[in-house]
C-alpha cells in the first residue's frame, strides 16, 4: 500500500537530515510517526511480516533502532536497522574509495550485532516467537541481515569506485542506504506505511497503526500483544472486533472478526461491495449527463 507523498513532510524530513550532527533521536521519532519514509528492501516473497516495524528491538543489553521480519515458505529473515547520523562521512576526503573512520566505526557496530546474534540467538528467537506465525512456520530457520542508514548521497554520486565499495559491503549482508535514498524513495511515491511494535515483558505492544495490520489478530493472542490507546482506538474505528480478541477469540475472518461473527462479516463485505458498485454506477451516470 503506497502513500501519496506529502510535500510538507518531505520538507520537514529534508530539514532534519540537513541539520547536522546529533539528530538521530529526532530522526528515529520522525520515522516512527511517518513510517513510509523507511524502506524495507530486504524482503522475502511473503513481504513485510505483519506489516510491522519493531522499534528499539533488544538483543542482549543492546537495542537496534528498528527491526523487521520477512518470510518465505521455508525460512525467516530478521533485518536489524541501524540509524547513523546524516552528517557522518562515508569516505575519506582524500580518497575516492577509502572508508572514513566514522563509517568504519559504524560498520564495526554491525559486526558487533552479528556477534550478539550468534551468542544470543536462542534468546532472540524466544522473544520473537509470538510473532512467528502461522504456527506451522514457527520452527523455520531464522537468518539475520543488517540495514544501515548513514550519510548523504552526494558522496557517492558520479563515483563508480565508491559505489562498488558499498556494493561489496552489501554482499556481506549489510545494506547501506543514505538518508537521501529515504527521501527520494518517499518523494517518488514508493513509501509504504507500517504498524509499529515495541517489546514489553509479555511479548509486544502495538504502539501505532499508520498501516492497519491485516492478519496480526488472526494469529497473535492478547497475552502476547498489548495495544496502545491510540492503536486500539484506530482498530475499533475500522471495525476490528477487539473485545472478542481480548477475550481470547482470534480474528480469523478477514483478519477483523472471530468465526462466530461470520454473518456480520459477510454482511459488512456485501455492504462494502454494494457501496463500490453504487459509487461506480453513480460516476457513469454523472459522466453521461455531461
Amino acid at each position: 500500500m503506497k502513500v501519496k507523498p506529502n510535500p510538507v513532510l518531505a520538507a520537514e524530513f529534508e530539514a532534519l537530515i540537513s541539520a547536522g550532527k546529533h539528530n538521530e533521536n529526532k530522526l528515529q521519532a520522525f520515522i516512527e510517526r511517518h513510517t513510509a519514509f523507511l524502506p524495507t528492501p530486504s524482503l522475502l516473497n511473503h513481504q513485510l511480516h505483519l506489516q510491522s516495524l519493531i522499534s528499539k528491538f533488544p538483543i542482549g543489553d543492546r537495542k537496534t533502532d528498528f527491526a523487521y521480519l520477512t518470510k518465505s515458505s521455508d525460512r525467516w529473515k530478521l533485518v536489524l536497522v541501524e540509524l547513523e547520523s546524516p552528517a557522518k562521512p562515508l569516505f575519506k576526503v582524500s580518497s575516492h574509495s577509502a572508508n572514513s573512520a566514522e563509517f568504519n566505526d559504524a560498520v564495526a557496530q554491525i559486526v558487533t550485532w552479528k556477534e550478539h546474534w550468534n551468542e544470543l540467538r536462542a534468546d532472540v528467537e524466544r522473544r520473537l516467537k509470538p510473532l512467528l506465525v502461522p504456527p506451522s512456520m514457527a520452527g523455520n530457520t531464522i537468518s539475520v541481515e543488517f540495514q544501515m542508514v548513514i550519510g548523504r548521497a552526494a558522496e557517492k554520486k558520479h563515483d563508480d569506485a565508491r559505489r562498488r565499495r558499498l556494493a561489496t559491503i552489501h554482499e556481506s549482508g549489510i545494506h547501506i542506504m543514505t538518508w537521501d535514498t529515504l527521501l527520494d524513495n518517499y518523494r517518488a511515491g514508493r513509501g509504504e506505511p507500517k504498524a509499529v511494535l515495541t517489546v514489553n515483558t509479555s511479548g509486544f505492544r502495538l504502539k501505532s497503526v499508520e498501516r492497519l495490520p491485516e492478519l496480526t489478530f488472526a494469529y497473535v493472542r492478547p497475552q502476547h500483544l498489548k495495544l496502545s490507546k491510540e492503536a486500539e482506538a484506530a482498530l475499533r474505528a475500522d471495525g476490528y472486533a477487539i473485545d472478542a480478541w481480548k477475550k481470547g477469540q482470534l480474528l480469523e475472518v478477514n483478519g477483523k472478526w472471530p468465526m462466530g461473527n461470520m454473518d456480520e462479516a459477510i454482511e459488512e463485505m456485501v455492504n462494502d461491495s454494494m457501496k463500490r458498485v453504487l459509487a461506480s454506477v453513480g460516476k457513469r451516470m454523472t459522466a453521461k449527463r455531461r
